[in-house]
């Protein structure tokens, strides 16, 4: 994680696995929240994994989509 220049306190990690397939960013903001922002620019559905402090989550994002995810860090 990184802090952000444009907003103080907000972190950001450049996700890399599947970059090329699924793009994506995350951002940890002051208030604990982890936010994901995961886009499928392709013509099918595509899988992936988000994985938080030993915890998995499998998700699917449609053609097209644009998905934010929101969670806890404590």
């Amino acid at each position: 994680l990184y802090e952000d220049e444009q907003r103080p306190g907000v972190y950001r990690a450049l996700i890399s696995e599947n970059f090329e397939i699924l793009p994506n960013v995350a951002f940890r903001t002051p208030d604990g929240l982890i936010v994901l922002i995961v886009v499928n620019d392709t013509f099918s559905e595509n899988s992936f994994r988000v994985q938080w402090n030993g915890k998995f989550a499998g998700l699917r994002l449609n053609p097209g989509a644009v998905g934010t995810y929101v969670w806890q860090t404590n």
